[in-house]
């Protein structure tokens, strides 16, 4: 191809690029296939770029691409919605990924005849989606906030896990020498090592680019520091992926932050802290929109020359639509799952997380790996299966965002539709001015037309809102109480933001769009159990004990609050409680061991774990099991750091007690938990913290112990 040739095709495919890119706008059609569709055309079908000689730079430009575009993503986040949606985002990405792994396993196992590890590496390669791709294409889709989050942080979570799979696989094959825990291990400070050195990074570099914002060639500045970034997490073996996205959510965010947390430090140490010297300046933003357009239009096209199906056949590409059919059930399970943890999303807002179902470059290069680089036999058609996948996923996902766009559409068109009738006519005066306070529906006038009330009631964010204040206003009309319309404007108001700022407090850490059914049939006035009589098994043994049903109702509930991620004094006291025990077992000191325990706080997310399971709340359940395995995962790191720092050489009785458990151990821990179901129901709670510290004390030291190994 000649020079002035080679110009006019990248000047053309910018072109095409770029209206592609208003298409989508416009028709919300992704421009993905389309780009293929000419990458295909120039390099497969026509011959005038050769498809062998690109295939050397693919992990090259590839990352470079994967790096703008995630940077990009990390910036379009807010911190206070990736709060919030992380545990969801966390368990799609992985439910996702074990289930579509599982799934391609046992089908190329015993469908495909492959061996367990050929079989293995070909699930691994195709059981996650491509941020690349999802990112662009769902953040120019009309849908909220919140479901742009999840699908960024699936696509980005689901990317690692996709990578350090393959390569565990490939050293597994190559040395034989990778045990369960390594593989854990692996996967901790992969996500570990990202997450420390990129906030890191992005505190220090916040300032600094606040500072020299201005100055020219500042973006240039950036983008180098975030490929040294990339470097440094490579070398740390951490997913240089979730560096890129958090550190450009740290400095999208710091603002934010410092804004949030400057008050507290001022007050606590003297420290000022000026949020305002933390704004990004917008033009970093905009440079980098431009150059993820650039590099993202060329990734598309460069995907469409790397498709190449010359050894196609009809077997091959019956066992492609099997292993995509496949994937996309895996998808649909998981999605079952996230509909009872988000039932504030809208049906559209759900097919939109559905139709993220696409493979990119990560699954093309990962493919190619294991018979380029390592030469394992049997794996030569990992590219061929790919390839197919990635074209069936990405016309899949095309297709199904246009039907979730018109479903959008439509639901856009019932909430702005008003209706006929409202609450209007069921609701006195007195207390409109309370119901309008709340933030809901406006009640103007009874006999008014179409209401900001009405308009409405479709909104799936307020679901739950508006039969409560309609029950609320209800009520207060059909009171007998002989009270003024100011004293029941006043005591409406003081009770409803009452019960807000208590719902509020209760469950906003948590990110719930609404409450669960068990929690109204959960709590209940004091005064009401205590005049009813036992009427099951429990109830008998809790009066035999002397704990009343309105205090065990109360135990449930900071069990329930327990459950929140967001708890900094938590993990303070893990961590703490975690050091002191490692320090115990190293010193072969039990009293050092006894007082770590007790730090721990550990009895409220038992006794949530076990509340889950007896009421059959399944959210519950997965949130606290998510917490727990954190705080497994922080005290391994953490003992594995101290017994790699100080000079520990020699196993201590202490720690060889912790490597065989005995029926003891169970026993101790069975009725540490018994006594914190009697004492943590009673109003006297200054004993509280003993079953928890003898719970904590079966527990801790052997995760300290699995850390020195």
């Amino acid at each position: 191809m000649d020079v002035p040739i080679f110009f006019a095709v990248i000047g053309g495919i910018i072109l095409v690029g770029f209206l592609a890119n208003l298409l989508f706008k416009l028709t919300k059609i992704p421009s993905v296939l389309l780009l293929m569709s000419i990458g295909v055309f120039l390099g497969p079908v026509t011959g005038w770029i050769a498809s062998d000689a690109l295939l050397d730079i693919a992990p090259y430009f590839g990352t470079m691409a994967l790096i703008i575009i995630l940077f990009e993503g990390g910036l379009e986040l807010d911190i206070m919605t990736v709060v919030r949606q992380a545990s969801k985002a966390t368990v799609l990405a992985v439910g996702v990924f074990a289930v579509s792994l599982l799934l391609v396993f046992g089908f190329a196992l015993y469908v495909m005849e492959m061996s367990t590890l050929n079989a293995l590496l070909l699930a691994a390669v195709l059981a996650a989606t491509s941020p690349a791709i999802c990112i662009p294409v769902v953040q120019g889709l009309s849908v909220r906030d919140e479901i742009k989050t999840i699908v960024k942080l699936e696509s980005a979570l689901g990317d690692v896990l996709l990578i350090v799979s393959v390569l565990l696989l490939v050293n597994f094959d190559s040395t034989g020498s990778q045990g369960f825990g390594s593989v854990i291990m692996s996967f901790v400070t992969s996500f570990g090592v990202a997450f420390v050195v990129a906030s890191i990074a992005g505190v220090l570099w916040s300032r600094l680019i606040a500072w020299m914002g201005k100055e020219p060639l500042a973006y240039m500045l950036t983008l180098g520091f975030m490929f040294l970034l990339y470097f440094m997490v490579e070398e740390m073996h951490g997913s240089a992926a979730i560096a890129v996205l958090m550190f450009g959510l740290v400095l999208e965010n710091m603002e934010v932050m410092t804004s949030k947390i400057g008050p507290r430090l001022l007050r606590l140490a003297g420290i000022d802290i000026d949020s305002e010297k933390f704004i990004l300046n917008q033009f970093i933003k905009n440079i980098t929109q431009e150059l993820s357009f650039l590099l993202r239009t060329f990734f598309f096209v460069y995907l469409g020359l790397l498709l190449d199906f010359g050894d196609l056949t009809w077997v091959i590409g019956l066992f492609i639509i099997g292993i995509s059919a496949l994937l996309l059930i895996g998808r649909w399970l998981m999605m079952q799952l996230f509909k009872r943890m988000s039932r504030g999303f809208t049906e559209g807002e759900q097919q939109v997380i559905m139709a993220m179902l696409p493979r990119g470059l990560a699954t093309a290069v990962m493919a190619l790996l294991p018979f380029q680089q390592e030469a394992i036999a049997g794996t030569e058609m990992l590219p061929l299966y790919a390839f197919g996948i990635i074209v069936l996923t990405n016309l899949f996902m095309t297709g199904s965002v246009i039907f979730a766009e018109r479903k959008l559409r439509g639901e856009r068109k019932q909430r702005e539709q008003p209706l006929a009738v409202g609450y209007a006519g069921d609701v006195d005066a007195s207390v409109l001015p309370s119901v309008e306070s709340e933030g809901a529906a406006t009640v103007t006038d009874a006999t008014a037309g179409p209401t900001r009330e009405a308009a409405s009631l479709q909104d799936a964010e307020m679901e739950q809102a508006v039969p409560k204040m309609h029950m609320d206003a209800t009520e207060a009309a059909t009171s007998s109480s002989p009270e003024t319309p100011a004293d029941a404007h006043g005591k409406g108001t003081s009770e409803r933001h009452t019960s807000k700022a208590a719902a509020e407090d209760d469950f906003s850490l948590a990110g719930e769009e609404a409450f669960h059914p068990f929690d109204s049939q959960l709590f209940s006035s004091d005064e009401e159990e205590s005049e009813t009589a036992p009427k099951s098994f429990t109830d008998w043994m809790a009066r035999a004990f002397g704990v009343h049903l309105g205090d065990r109702e109360r135990g449930y509930l900071e069990a329930y609050r327990s459950a929140h991620i967001s708890q900094p004094l938590f993990w303070i006291q893990v961590i703490i409680a975690a050091a002191i025990t490692t320090l115990g077992l190293i010193l072969d000191q039990s009293a050092i061991i006894i007082g770590g325990a007790m730090i721990m706080p550990i009895m409220f997310q038992v006794l949530a774990a076990g509340l889950s399971l007896a009421s059959g709340e399944i959210y519950l359940l997965l949130r606290t099991f998510f917490k727990m395995l954190l705080v497994v995962l922080l005290v391994v790191i953490l003992s594995a750091i101290l017994a790699d720092l100080l000079p520990f050489t020699e196993v201590t009785a202490e720690i060889a007690s912790r490597t065989r458990p005995t029926i003891v151990d169970f026993l101790i821990a069975l009725f540490g938990g018994m006594a914190g179901a009697v004492t943590i129901s009673r109003k006297n709670r200054f004993v509280q913290f003993l079953p928890g510290a003898i719970i904590a004390i079966t527990l801790l030291p052997p995760l300290a112990v699995m850390g020195f190994s």
